[in-house]
Order: structure tokens, then C-alpha cells, then sequence
């Protein structure tokens, strides 16, 4: 028989937050009591599964964002040249910010939780979870804004890593889309995630799929290309109906679930439509293995 439903059901089930709400609670009270020097202010918050309530068991850590919000970085090579040079001018004395303001979060953290709890990382500066029960990766940015006209943009985030590398990602419109998303699939939209993300595990505990080949924000993301009805009613039919869908369809135009980017172009790009094809021939090998 196909993967019992009961399984696809344990699979699906919402997990526990209350360890991750304590370790972010931690984290926000010491970096919210300090005050910042230079002027600088910020906004503190959850990203990722725990933020956009998709995380399974295996998510043993927490993403929290703080940004710099009174630096912004922009982008404005959508604009004519004349709306280029009045958005410039707007930004043209505004000093820089966040090199100095990311010194100053680890030597608040380190202050706080410890020199040994604290490592800076390539992307994110990882604490270990002395603060709370879970560890927590954090992203210092600063405010992005994608400009459509002079007038208007779309509002992100930007940081670099350490090896030089710009990142720019939109977690409040990725959250805004994926709660109308799974109102429009009738509330089925992110328990079919945690679904495939807990079989993309079980695939992996057992060897049959390298770590690393399916990460988390990839399958929310090639999910929410889906139709809405292609998800409900059942577990089992909404993981048949998913992954034939995926099967069958060209993947080329994907968009991200904050759909401001590409899933498999750009500069953002960091997954291939070659992988996402292997995940889900690996979902349709773990249906057929069960049958």
C-alpha cells in the first residue's frame, strides 16, 4: 500500500513553538535593551519555519533577523535616469552603518551570553543555546528597497557575507504570501509543506537522499508554485496530487513564494531546476516503495 496516512498525518502536524518563542524571547530582550550608538535603530524578529509556522521537528535552531533600519541600501537599475538621479540624491548624505552596527550586536551578545556561545559565521552569527533551549542563527542586515518608480518599492533586506557576497531576501512579503496562500488552499498549504519536508528527512535519515539536496525555504518555495487545488481533503491525495503535478509541469518561471524573485534565476538563484526534478523523482520513489 501507499504511505499509510497516518504517517502523512504525523508528518504534516504542526510542532511545538514554545522552545523557539523562549530562546527569541532571550535574544530580543538583550538586543532590544541596548541602546545602539551612532543613532542607529533596528527591528528584531523571527524568519523562517518557525516565523512562518512550517517547521517539523528537525529544525532544532531559530532564525532570528535584526535590521538596521535607519540605513537603507536600494536598488534602483528598474528606473530611467532621471528617477535614478532623485532617488540617489535622497540617500546622497546618509553615512553607513552596518558593519558598525554588527560589530556592536556580537559584542552584545558575546556580553550577555558569553564568549564561548557566540561564533560569527560566514552568513549569520550562530548562539548556542545557552540563552533558551534552542540555538539561534542570526542575521544582522539592513533595509533594502527595490524601487519600481521614484516613488515606489518594495521593501527588504540586504546584508553581506563575510566572503563578500550581497544577499538580498524579502521575509515579510515570503510570511504575507504564504498565510494567504494557505487560506486560499483551505489551510493545506503548510501542512503539505511540513509534509514534504518531513519526507525530504525520513529520505535522508535512511541515506537515499544527500543532506543539503532539498533545503527547507527551496520546498516552501517549489510548493508554492502549486495550484491551491491541488492541495486537502486528504494526505494521501494531496501528496499524489502535488507531486504529479511537479512531475508534469516545466519549472523555468518558478517564482519564490515572496514572488519578487526568481526560484531558479538571478542573482538569487540557489537552487536548480535539476535538483528540485531529483526531490520530487525521490517523493514519487518513497510513494512507490511503500505501495
Amino acid at each position: 500500500m501507499p504511505i499509510q496516512e497516518s504517517i502523512l498525518a504525523t508528518w504534516a502536524a504542526p510542532v511545538d513553538t514554545s522552545q523557539s518563542a523562549r530562546t527569541y524571547e532571550a535574544v530580543a530582550r538583550v538586543l532590544n535593551g541596548h541602546r545602539f550608538q551612532f543613532g542607529l535603530t533596528h527591528s528584531i524578529y523571527l524568519q523562517g519555519s518557525y516565523a512562518n509556522h512550517t517547521n517539523i521537528r528537525r529544525d532544532s535552531d531559530i532564525d532570528v533577523v535584526i535590521e538596521l533600519t535607519n540605513r537603507q541600501n536600494y536598488d534602483v537599475n528598474s528606473l530611467s535616469s532621471a528617477d535614478q538621479q532623485a532617488v540617489n540624491a535622497q540617500y546622497s548624505t546618509m553615512p553607513q552603518g552596518l558593519t558598525e552596527f554588527k560589530n556592536e550586536v556580537v559584542d552584545v551578545l558575546r556580553h550577555s551570553f558569553g564568549q564561548e556561545a557566540v561564533t560569527v559565521g560566514n552568513k549569520a552569527i550562530r548562539l548556542e543555546p545557552l540563552p533558551g533551549p534552542l540555538p539561534a542563527d542570526i542575521i544582522v542586515c539592513q533595509t533594502y528597497r527595490r524601487y519600481r518608480t521614484a516613488r515606489s518599492y518594495s521593501a527588504g533586506i540586504v546584508f553581506w557575507t563575510r566572503d563578500g557576497e550581497r544577499i538580498v531576501n524579502f521575509p515579510r512579503q515570503h510570511r504575507e504570501n504564504g498565510a494567504a496562500k494557505n487560506d486560499l488552499a483551505h489551510t493545506w498549504y503548510k501542512p503539505t509543506i511540513r509534509m514534504f519536508k518531513s519526507a525530504r528527512t525520513h529520505l535522508e535519515n535512511t541515506g537515499y537522499l544527500p543532506n543539503g539536496t532539498a533545503p527547507s525555504y527551496c520546498i516552501e518555495c517549489l510548493l508554492y508554485n502549486v495550484p491551491e487545488h491541488r492541495f486537502g481533503f486528504r494526505h494521501g491525495q494531496t501528496f499524489v496530487d502535488v507531486v504529479n503535478w511537479l512531475d508534469e509541469t516545466q519549472m523555468d518561471d518558478f517564482v519564490c513564494q515572496n514572488e519578487l524573485q526568481w526560484l531558479f534565476k538571478g542573482a538569487s538563484a540557489d537552487w536548480t531546476i535539476s535538483s528540485a526534478k531529483h526531490f520530487v523523482s525521490a517523493m514519487i520513489d518513497l510513494w512507490n516503495a511503500s505501495a
